[in-house]
């Protein structure tokens, strides 16, 4: 199976330059045209789409859906 690689480049949008995005009512990530993955700020519902920033397809079985489990991790210094 072959790979796609996906060059960023910054010429190509300014929609294009939302690797992450919060906000008081949701968390997203990705952009260009569509959130990669976007989640509501009670992260119960969900939508993803085709997302130019990484050069991806719908992340999901289909584009809105209800989020069932979310792992989230951080690094302490």
């Amino acid at each position: 199976m072959g790979h796609t690689v996906c060059v960023w480049r910054r010429r190509w949008s300014k929609a294009n330059q939302y690797f992450q995005f919060a906000s008081s009512d949701s968390l997203a990530l990705g952009g260009g045209g569509h959130f990669a993955l976007w989640l509501d700020s009670e992260l119960a519902w969900g939508n993803s789409g085709r997302c130019d920033t990484f050069c991806s397809a719908c992340l999901a079985s289909s584009e809105e859906f209800r989020v069932r489990d979310v792992e989230l991790w951080g690094i302490g210094v």
